[in-house]
């Protein structure tokens, strides 16, 4: 049940919470074992940051890794190039996975949520968060804080850093993902757990200036307002 909204079907860009219905799509037809080379037009996606090197091979499950932990642009973007390379359309997929989700008021236009015309709402993202629930890797991923992620041959090394400023601080967090672009603004979706009551709180802010400010108040809140017997 909803314990709070305001504008919850409000259609907005959700930046990087993007990559969460990625990661669904990622794990749903793609092999984790399959190995990537990383092409030309996957590199600096967004024109400020390369996390990736040309012609680097590594897994889709290392790609999936650094896409949902620090967010990686490039790595998103490689896993689409890729999935082309196998026969399918990755943003088609993505739509129609949210149309099955019953996302009536989402639409995505790239893998990592680059362009703001591409809209969801919070109602629709909790949709998504529910069913993503199934891939425990996906929430593995989302609540690791560092680590090294290697290349194929272990040649390259990569130090992946969450960008969830939340994890350590919020107590049973199961994961989050961050967004942020200058139409999106802050986006946050987080899960955490209630201990011992089989139950959990997902928050999503969008659109914020504090999203982590947010996000601690709206948790913060939920656990002083509710009580779970």
């Amino acid at each position: 049940r909803f314990l709070f909204e305001q504008n919850s079907r409000q259609k907005l860009p959700i930046a990087s919470l993007t990559k969460l219905l990625s990661a669904v799509i990622i794990l749903e037809n793609l092999k984790l074992e399959d190995i990537v080379t990383v092409p030309q037009e996957a590199l600096r996606v967004d024109e400020e940051r390369q996390t990736l090197y040309l012609g680097e091979k590594i897994s889709v499950e290392n790609l999936l890794r650094m896409m949902l932990i620090e967010s990686s642009n490039d790595s998103a973007f490689a896993l689409a190039f890729f999935a082309q390379d196998k026969g399918f359309n990755f943003v088609e997929k993505m739509n129609e996975k949210a149309n099955q989700l019953g996302m009536a008021d989402s639409s995505f236009l790239d893998p990592a949520g680059l362009n703001d015309d591409a809209h969801s709402t919070a109602n629709d993202l909790v949709k998504l968060a529910k069913y993503a629930m199934k891939y425990n890797l996906i929430w593995n991923f989302l609540s690791e804080k560092n680590i090294i992620v290697k290349s194929a041959d272990g040649k390259i090394e990569h130090n992946v850093q969450s960008t969830d400023q939340l994890l350590g601080v919020i107590p049973d967090i199961v994961g989050g993902k961050t967004g942020y672009t200058d139409g999106a603004l802050g986006c946050m979706l987080l899960v955490v757990d209630i201990p011992g009551k089989n139950d959990k709180i997902i928050s999503i802010v969008l659109g914020a200036s504090d999203r982590f400010g947010e996000t601690s108040k709206l948790v913060n809140w939920v656990k002083t307002a509710y009580s779970w017997e």
